[in-house]
């Protein structure tokens, strides 16, 4: 219904755009066999309607297709129409994306699909509405080269770094997660509480998703009181230190506990509670970065929801804000200009950031190592932590202590479901009243 609104609306297009569509039997049973026979029957009205001498405005298959073949189908289309009422995943949305060896095809896909909720790029369409159903074939037709290489760029590197791996490690964490089953390298920590020690431990406490929730802008991050009050009670009888990717000058005033040790920027500067320690290429590359922050500001500053936080040493890109039509544009223009500088800087990612930072510079993990030699001895490390920037730590103190993830991670020791959890724990390591 869609294509016969698309020729009626635009004939321009008549003998010059083909649609092909591979009907590939699979259930041949009721209603499967009437649907079928619906479909063709529209296909001979179209074609009736608007076809010439040399040209039928649809091309129907209804056979079986080598992958093969498919290849060539998907390298010879300047669009793909994946226009699914209701489905799953549908991977032929990611082969026809794999497939773009020049990056000059377009994708339509249905919202309806499960892939549209991780393909950013595609043009989403909604097979019910017609009308838009079909102005949004005419907009992939007549969209410049340069849209469709920048929307297949973000497309490919999304089904890259989303491969079957990736799939597998989130399913299995997610199974792990939601059934607390014990597994010898993450565990669920109040099912194993009595493991933990109650003395001569070195407490590390992330900030923002460990301290804190994880809130929409890093202003918004702050600490309450009942944690506030709990860590300053701890402090009476075990060290606490508070690591963080904040700049350190803003995780102190955030925290605003005396008698703290602070480490900011990922580790990279120390508050050791009476000087500043700086760890290695703390200073040496601030211009580089600031260089770096001049261009994504430029190149971001169209985009709404994206908050840029220049922390002097480093940088992190804030994206929760971002709409999921928008998400795949910032990652392109960020990768494409992190690339620039991929020998002299490194990226990681978090939950809705990408962080930025000079390559061979201090990380939690050594900065817990260095507060560890330099105030801590004889105590045994601790380590909550919340996503991927705190796995140095984790990697940092295995066998010599504990850590400990807000969600499943495979490098800590063990894991809590939420964030209000660490509440808890503090309450057990202090031996508190609940």
């Amino acid at each position: 219904q869609a294509i016969d609104l698309f020729f009626d609306r635009y004939p321009r297009f008549k003998d010059r755009f083909t649609f092909f569509q591979i009907a590939v039997p699979t259930r041949m049973k009721e209603p499967y066999i009437s649907y079928k026979a619906m479909v063709e029957g529209l296909v001979r009205k179209i074609n009736k309607k608007y076809s010439s001498e040399n040209w039928n405005p649809i091309v129907y298959r209804d056979v079986k297709a080598e992958h093969e073949d498919l290849a060539v189908y998907y390298r010879m289309a300047d669009i793909a129409v994946i226009s699914s009422v209701y489905d799953g995943m549908n991977l032929v949305a990611k082969e026809f994306v794999s497939a773009q060896v020049d990056g000059k095809g377009v994708l339509l896909l249905s919202e309806f699909a499960g892939a549209a909720e991780e393909l950013e790029g595609a043009i989403l369409v909604n097979p019910y509405d017609i009308e838009e159903f079909s102005d949004s074939i005419k907009k992939a037709l007549e969209m410049s080269v340069r849209e469709k290489k920048s929307r297949m760029k973000t497309l490919q590197r999304q089904v890259k770094e989303k491969d079957v791996y990736t799939w597998i490690y989130d399913v299995l964490g997610q199974m792990l997660l939601i059934s607390g089953k014990k597994v010898r390298r993450c565990s669920y920590l109040f099912e194993n509480i009595g493991t933990i020690p109650r003395n001569r431990i070195f407490l590390f406490l992330d900030y923002d998703g460990t301290v804190t929730p994880i809130v929409k802008t890093p202003d918004k991050a702050v600490m309450s009181e009942e944690m506030r009050s709990l860590i300053i009670k701890l402090q009476q009888t075990v060290p606490v230190a508070i690591i963080s990717g904040r700049a350190l000058n803003d995780l102190k005033q955030m925290v605003n506990i005396e008698n703290m040790i602070y480490a900011g920027n990922h580790g990279a500067e120390i508050w050791d509670g009476t000087r500043l320690v700086k760890g290695k290429r703390a200073s040496s590359s601030q211009k580089a970065m600031k260089q770096i922050i001049h261009e994504l500001r430029t190149s971001l500053s169209a985009i709404s929801g994206v908050v840029i936080e220049d922390k002097g040493i480093t940088a992190s890109i804030h994206f929760r804000m971002v709409s999921e039509r928008n998400t795949g544009r910032v990652l392109d223009i960020f990768w494409s200009i992190a690339d620039k500088y991929k020998d002299s800087f490194m990226v990681t990612t978090g939950k809705k950031v990408l962080e930025i930072r000079p390559r061979g510079i201090w990380n939690k993990g050594d900065a817990v190592k260095w507060i560890c030699k330099n105030f801590g001895r004889k105590r045994i490390p601790v380590y909550v932590g919340d996503d991927t920037t705190d796995e140095d730590a984790f990697r940092a103190i295995k066998g010599k202590g504990i850590g400990i993830c807000v969600g499943w991670n495979p490098e800590s020791d063990y894991y809590l479901k939420t964030q209000d959890e660490v509440k808890q724990l503090i309450k057990v390591i202090g031996n508190f009243k609940s």
